[in-house]
């Protein structure tokens, strides 16, 4: 079994993680569109292609340079690099 008062066994979370790999990956090569829930995209560039999309980027944009213009709120989703202009 896993960690006391845990239900995952040994090895799970890599199983999962895999499993969610292969059905993302097949939504992509059959067209499906689908979003992450607790999405894990390694830039900008696919927060802007997979999440938001190109019509709602630039509003995204906007409002996080007026409610969050340090980027304070978004440090380890890698939406920002910096503080957006």
């Amino acid at each position: 079994g896993g960690p006391p008062g845990s239900a995952a066994a040994a090895g799970d979370v890599g199983r999962l993680e895999e499993q969610n790999a292969q059905i993302l990956g097949f939504c992509e090569e059959a067209g499906i569109a689908c979003k992450q829930y607790l999405p894990y995209y390694s830039g900008q560039a696919e927060w802007v292609e997979r999440h938001f999309g190109a019509k709602l980027w630039p509003r995204f944009v906007q409002r996080k340079s007026k409610y969050d213009p340090h980027a304070i709120l978004s440090r380890g989703q890698r939406i920002f690099t910096s503080p957006p202009a």
